[in-house]
């Protein structure tokens, strides 16, 4: 169990990505890179507000390849997604759906909207399976 927003998390959440045959379906198509950059927040447990959780994710045909942690948010990718460690931390438990939260404008995107929405169920995988990551909150 890692906790929450660390370096061991999130290669327990690729572990999980990589293990769910579903995700792997839905995004079997997928070639594109993904810059997740999670602000942090004064009020947070896990990342302060002058710290971030910068991920990269080289996503193709469902393989999330060699992916990385960064200090920087000068990084390439097709797209980025960005948004408050609290919103992710209510993503991760469940709480609220990031499909929902692109809505209200809690995460931004950055990127080709009309590919990303192509692949609307492997988002929606995606989300889930953060869920699915054993987490010490």
């Amino acid at each position: 169990m890692a906790k929450f927003a660390t370096k061991e998390w999130f290669e327990a959440f690729i572990h999980v990505l990589r293990g769910d045959q579903e995700y792997l379906d839905a995004v079997k198509e997928w070639d594109k890179t993904i810059l997740l950059i999670i602000r942090g927040e004064a009020d947070s447990d896990y990342i302060k507000e002058d710290e971030n959780l910068i991920a990269f994710l080289d996503i193709y045909k469902g393989d999330v390849r060699d992916p990385k942690l960064f200090e920087t948010e000068d990084v390439e990718a097709d797209f980025v997604f960005e948004m408050g460690v609290n919103t992710f931390e209510a993503i991760a438990k469940g709480e609220v759906n990031v499909v929902t939260a692109l809505g209200k404008g809690d995460v931004a995107v950055k990127g080709d909207m009309t590919y990303l929405l192509e692949f609307a169920e492997g988002l929606s995988k995606f989300n889930e399976n953060l869920t699915n990551v054993p987490t010490e909150w």
